[in-house]
């Protein structure tokens, strides 16, 4: 589960935040809430991963790298669902769901801050991604590596190049559960981490291109 805010944090509408709402997006924010309330609707349990997605070795970043990032992985895991079906095992429907934003530092490159949303019954964890620096392992191991192949889709390089452009920061997986004992705790803990995603720091306005996507909301 992320780590959980402390009481005295900033609360919106009941739910903790990481900063005072004038220096967040409140479109983002409301955004966010409403991709989360939706996911809770259509299924129980969920897996929310964090993760940033940057340049590595000077690779230059097109305009459509998050959007080949996303397809590569429904692609994937589509496949891995079928590979699982023919081998007569049960293969659960990923359901993946995402939001991202976009951001500038003092780079060149921009990078992004992603959260990946999946049936929990398909994936509760990345696997052990450090394992994957050994020569004779391959991306389709584990869901970290998958991540791995679709950022190296994106930027039309090997996967093993792209690693170092993924990061998984501390504490990158949550459960998040429409009941249960830990429910509140594990949204108190999910929207927090994620509403960093809206601040307005380092984002850049008025240049083309978007700094903010997520998955289309259903009519509910």
């Amino acid at each position: 589960m992320f780590k959980l805010p402390e009481e005295s944090s900033i609360k919106w509408f009941g739910l903790p935040i990481q900063m005072e709402l004038d220096q967040l997006h409140l479109h983002y924010l409301n955004r966010i809430h409403a991709l989360l309330m939706e996911c809770l609707t259509v299924h129980p349990r969920w897996t929310v991963i964090r993760i940033d997605l940057r340049s590595p070795c000077g690779c230059i970043i097109p305009e459509s790298a998050i959007t080949r990032f996303i397809e590569s992985m429904k692609a994937q895991l589509e496949h891995a669902r079928q590979m699982k079906q023919a081998a007569g095992k049960r293969g659960y429907a990923p359901m993946l769901r995402y939001v991202w934003v976009r951001e500038w530092d003092k780079a060149d490159q921009p990078h992004y801050h992603l959260a990946l949303l999946l049936n929990h019954d398909a994936y509760f964890s990345v696997g052990h991604y450090g394992r994957l620096n050994e020569p004779d392992r391959n991306y389709d191991e584990m869901l970290a590596g998958r991540i791995y192949k679709a950022w190296s889709v994106a930027l039309d390089i090997d996967w093993r190049q792209a690693q170092a452009g993924v990061y998984f920061p501390a504490c990158p997986v949550s459960a998040l559960m429409r009941r249960g004992p830990r429910s509140n705790k594990q949204l108190f803990g999910v929207f927090y981490r994620l509403s960093y995603f809206a601040k307005l720091q380092t984002k850049r306005y008025g240049e083309g291109g978007r700094n903010f996507g997520m998955s289309q909301l259903r009519q509910i």
